[in-house]
């Protein structure tokens, strides 16, 4: 691992020099992106599902490089893919991995330090997420891979507060608007990363702040494609679990009215699940949120219940529905 870096220092050096000549390099500038492509290939296969192959990443500082040479992989699609992709396996279930991605590497002292600016890894990350999202004729590969990585890096509390602190998260808005076919591709995306990253309070509170976040969100969970409509219940089901998020969702009355849908509306056992649970949450701790349920879903709920056939009984979902019924007539 730590030779392979060392190379990719090494190719960095070569195409610095490369690119300060104004003639007969393009071959050879040619030779080191194909380098770089196998690299990064090669090291993917490494760290593929082996934590002791990213902590050893991480000691040889292997962000700190890919920054380095981010200026090169933006140049070629390939390689830029190649590196995203890398860089996925990296962070793929590896919090110190995925942290590392914020940090700078202080050329004074050698170490690594958490950067205080824009200037880090993460940081591009988050911008070339923005910038293809933008643009008419996107490189859809390389959107997919950045939605992918970032949804990785959300494990980390740092990697979560550089994407908090972007306007990354208007693109889930502003996708309503695109082209259809774009649309539909676009808005997948973000349901999937939104799974990721609603499950830790502080994306919880803050995309709640994003005016029209729960009406959208709403949309996609009472129409269009099965996948993004389960998806949609699962970020809003997620939502109901940050205390200052419990209020809002209850004086939203459209989203309200779908929550309280008799259960038999929902397709599947897990849909009906993710609404027991997001019900159950708005209801503990919050006699307001009890008082509301109460009057406005209970009896469907104590229907729902009485009709299950005995074989249904011993399901999670009727372990919690029968939770939740106690629960709201406390």
């Amino acid at each position: 691992m730590e030779g392979l870096i060392e190379h990719l220092k090494d190719v960095q050096t070569h195409l610095t020099v490369e690119g300060l000549e104004t003639r007969g390099t393009a071959d050879r500038k040619e030779h080191y992106m194909e380098d770089l492509r196998e690299t990064f290939n090669l090291l993917t296969s490494l760290m593929y599902q082996s934590q002791e192959a990213k902590e050893a990443a991480v000691h040889s500082h292997l962000s700190t490089v890919i920054h380095n040479l981010w200026v090169w992989c933006l140049v070629d699609k390939s390689v830029l893919a190649a590196a995203l992709f890398m860089l996925c396996s990296f962070t793929s279930k590896h919090p110190s991995g995925s942290t590392s991605m914020v940090y700078s590497l202080t050329s004074n002292t050698g170490l690594q330090q958490k950067s205080h600016t824009n200037n880090c890894l993460g940081q591009r990350i988050v911008k070339l997420a923005i910038s293809e999202q933008s643009k008419h004729v996107s490189n859809m590969q390389s959107l997919r891979l950045s939605f992918q990585l970032l949804g990785n890096m959300a494990i980390s509390a740092e990697c979560r507060c550089i994407m908090l602190k972007s306007n990354f998260w208007q693109g889930f808005l502003n996708a309503a608007s695109m082209k259809k076919g774009r649309k539909q591709a676009l808005e997948s995306l973000w349901l999937e990363l939104l799974v990721c990253v609603s499950f830790h309070a502080d994306i919880q509170q803050a995309i709640l702040k994003q005016k029209d976040f729960l009406d959208l969100l709403l949309g996609h969970a009472t129409s269009g494609v099965r996948r993004q409509q389960r998806n949609a219940l699962l970020v809003i089901r997620n939502l109901c679990f940050h205390t200052a998020n419990k209020q809002k969702i209850l004086a939203h009355d459209k989203l309200l009215h779908y929550l309280t849908e008799d259960l038999s509306f929902f397709t599947t056992d897990h849909e009906r699940h993710l609404v027991v649970t997001a019900l159950w949450t708005l209801s503990s701790n919050n006699q307001k949120g009890k008082f509301i349920l109460k009057g406005t879903v209970l009896q469907r709920l104590q229907k729902f219940m009485e009709d299950l056939q005995p074989e249904q009984r011993d399901t999670e979902l009727a372990r919690d529905l029968q939770i939740l019924i106690g629960l709201l007539l406390k």
